[in-house]
């Protein structure tokens, strides 16, 4: 009996301290906060993120299609590189790990990013090691500034435990957007700097 009290108190405590992991924002970056949402149905999870960024859809986009540099400013990304194209498609293997402590799993894909210049790039997995992965970048502009959106579903191959899967994802998909806003600032931020 001791045993079950412990083991449900030990969740209890995981789960309080990974939510309250799941609220935590960084405020060292212009954007607006970044607001997302996740619904989890059965395996897979639904994410919405967006944040609004002071910069040009110009720049957004370069960064969303900088796929051969992923690596370099996307958390959890190792690599990343464009191994085809059929039209307006790029497909792009990418390589890396979706982290929460203690959780990580490796991920290695390949997606079909289809561009629809200047607002959308619709993505899909066609190749590797989760069971779906699928969405879209939306660019909004909005005076000066653009609204920065993704929504999508993830499904991994393999079923996470329920009081932890969504918030690896939703970390992971959070951290990995929130590099992204930060590429498209520092980009802004040279291109304004030099323009003084």
């Amino acid at each position: 009996m001791r045993h079950k009290i412990v083991g449900r108190w030990f969740r209890g405590a995981l789960t309080a301290w990974a939510l309250a992991c799941a609220t935590v924002s960084s405020s060292s970056r212009a954007a607006d906060e970044v607001r997302i949402e996740t619904q989890r149905h059965g395996n897979s999870v639904y994410v919405s993120v967006r944040a609004t960024i002071v910069a040009s859809p110009r720049l957004a986009w370069a960064a969303l299609t900088d796929y051969d540099r992923l690596a370099d400013f996307v958390p959890g990304f190792d690599r990343s590189s464009v191994v085809g194209r059929d039209g307006a498609t790029a497909f792009v293997r990418q390589q890396g790990k979706a982290n929460f402590w203690p959780f990580s799993w490796p991920i290695d894909v390949v997606v079909a990013s289809r561009e629809m210049p200047p607002h959308r790039i619709d993505i899909r997995m066609v190749q590797g090691n989760l069971r779906r992965l699928e969405g879209a970048y939306r660019l909004e502009p909005i005076g000066s500034a653009i609204v920065l959106h993704w929504d999508g579903t993830i499904e991994p191959a393999e079923s996470l435990p329920p009081w932890i899967g969504e918030l690896v994802i939703r970390r992971s998909v959070e951290a990995q957007f929130l590099g992204m806003v930060e590429e498209i600032e520092r980009r802004q931020g040279r291109v304004t700097s030099t323009q003084r």
